[in-house]
């Protein structure tokens, strides 16, 4: 009798519980007549299927005749339980008796994630993609090798055709002109279905040293919107049509970064949109004049993997005129101590005044620089996001204790500010506590495990006395909004709080708070003086049912949002 991990028992109980309470309800009828028991009517079926299901998992491990339970149970039940497995738990499932054995080698729906991102032993891919069938693969994720590269092109050349997304790592560069050709030739059939493509290069040998023209998916990617590529330039000659519907990029180069190899990306892309470049070494001089994109660009983001790079070079090697957004992001542990210069080579000497800016503390790292797509090596904590031309938007985030003199100039004329941890992280850079023409003001209440010592009932401002020492003074505030970023529409906000904030730590000179806007949140109701009391300092609340989501509330910040590719070696 096979045994299942403690951890495979909690994730079946887990997507039992949810399949029972989504789906089982709405198919009672035909589970009855397949699957009779005096427990089950029209009324009890699903509750009593989670109870049958909950003591078969419980039994697995310790009862030979739960084989039998098992069989028993309804085939689509199965599915339910199967999906959310990992391979290695699949396979212990596929132990415990025939009944899931036979389930999961022939439910197709089960194997659309293949993922085989590292060598594995010959025949084993092949194999695994066959369970699959001829239904359309969500992921496709397979390693090129000396060991496995007759069977991986093989896998690809047969599978590109259905696959949405595909992942391609090259460990070992193909060592003879045939290996060469045969990668090309496998990546050279129609990929109709394809969204997201990520090709990584360990060597950045592929297809540079030989000079072969590939025809990417045979020109015939319709569907193409986001590719990875971390390769030589040169390795993608020949696939501009391939390449024309794609509207977000992130390249890094195995060599020195040049303008002229972002250029020819761009060329490639005529409707790029949002690129991104992960720069190690920067191979153009300032002595060339200004180059200009031949895409129509909305973002232009840099990455740095040192703390000495320097943004400026780079930067002024493009015509950054029409890019409204420009962003700059080092990489976790390369963040300059001082961002003084890095801020100031971004302040042209005759800005507009700023008309939005958005602070993070640097104790929460939360996604809202959302550039998961570009794996771990991207430190979503110190961003640093400036539009260019128009100097309208900052976005920072740095420690309470970083040296940020050069930004103080900039928030005099904030109209809009967004704070996303404990108000008095803001003691770093307003030292004065005056934001003059702040009209807005928005606050984030942040996941329970990141609060403070409040529980559910505390909230960004909700810190120290001594933490809080000084008060914004903001005399043309209007609007002061309070929202959840839990994920919760019930979390509960002790009225006191609010109260205190807006006593103590909020000075304007209006005698009452326009609007007070509670988005995601509910105030506790067993204390009615205090929430009368609340009330008599705000002229109109206004509530927002579900918690802030960035790309509902905030567009214009990216979201790629595709981790499943970021799993590079």
């Amino acid at each position: 009798m096979a045994h299942l991990s403690k951890n495979t028992t909690e994730m079946l109980r887990a997507a039992v519980r949810a399949a029972c309470e989504e789906a089982l309800a709405i198919m009672h009828d035909d589970k009855v007549a397949r699957y009779p028991d005096p427990r089950f009517t029209e009324a009890t079926w699903p509750r009593a299927a989670l109870d049958i299901v909950q003591e078969v998992i419980a039994e697995v491990a310790r009862a030979e005749y739960t084989r039998q339970n098992i069989a028993m149970l309804p085939s689509e039940l199965l599915t339910f339980v199967f999906h959310p497995l990992g391979d290695s738990e699949r396979l212990s499932a596929a132990l415990v008796c025939k009944a899931w054995r036979d389930r999961l080698f022939k439910t197709p729906t089960l194997w659309t994630n293949v993922d085989f991102n590292k060598p594995r032993p010959r025949g084993s891919l092949t194999r695994y993609v066959s369970l699959s069938a001829c239904i359309p693969l969500e992921r496709l994720d397979v390693c090129f090798s000396d060991a496995t590269n007759v069977e991986v092109c093989d896998i690809l050349a047969r599978n590109i055709i259905r696959a949405r997304k595909l992942s391609v790592t090259i460990n070992d560069a193909p060592s003879t002109a045939a290996d060469q050709h045969r990668l090309n030739s496998a990546l050279s059939h129609p990929a109709p279905l394809l969204t997201i493509f990520r090709l990584f290069d360990h060597g950045g040998r592929w297809n540079s040293e030989h000079g072969e023209d590939i025809h990417l998916f045979a020109n015939e990617a319709p569907l193409l919107k986001t590719v990875k590529l971390h390769c030589h330039i040169l390795a993608l000659q020949g696939s501009a049509l391939a390449l024309a519907s794609v509207k977000q990029a992130l390249y890094a180069s195995p060599y020195s970064l040049s303008a002229a190899m972002v250029l020819q990306l761009v060329d490639m892309c005529p409707s790029l949109e949002e690129l991104a470049v992960e720069v190690d070494g920067w191979a153009h001089g300032l002595h060339y004049p200004p180059l200009v994109f031949s895409a129509p660009l909305t973002d232009f983001i840099v990455i740095a993997n040192r703390n000495d790079f320097p943004p400026a070079e780079l930067l002024s090697s493009f015509d950054l005129s029409t890019v409204p957004h420009v962003w700059l992001s080092y990489n976790s542990g390369t963040f300059p101590d001082n961002i003084d210069n890095i801020v100031s080579q971004f302040l042209p000497p005759n800005t507009t005044p700023i008309r939005t800016l958005r602070l993070y503390g640097s104790t929460y790292a939360e996604t809202t620089f959302n550039l998961q797509m570009y794996g771990a090596s991207v430190s979503l904590h110190k961003p640093v996001a400036f539009d260019r031309h128009t100097m309208e938007r900052v976005i920072l985030d740095v420690s309470v204790n970083a040296n940020i003199a050069a930004m103080k100039e900039l928030v005099q004329d904030v109209v809009s500010l967004y704070v996303g941890e404990r108000i008095f992280h803001l003691d770093a850079l307003l030292n004065e506590g005056t934001l003059p023409k702040l009209e807005t003001l928005i606050m984030s209440i942040i996941k329970p495990e990141h609060q403070a010592n409040h529980g559910d009932l505390s909230v960004f401002f909700a810190a120290d006395e001594g933490e809080m020492r000084l008060p914004l003074k903001c005399p043309r505030l209007r609007v002061v909004q309070i929202a959840a970023r839990t994920g919760r529409n019930d979390l509960m906000l002790d009225p006191t709080l609010v109260l205190r904030f807006l006593q103590q730590y909020l000075a304007y000179d209006a005698p009452r708070l326009p609007v007070l806007v509670l988005q995601g949140v509910r105030l506790l109701e067993n204390n009615v003086h205090d929430i009368s009391l609340l009330l008599s300092y705000v002229e109109e609340v206004q509530v927002v049912d579900g918690p802030l989501e960035w790309n509902q509330d905030y567009p214009e910040l990216l979201h790629w949002g595709y981790p499943e590719l970021d799993n590079q070696p």
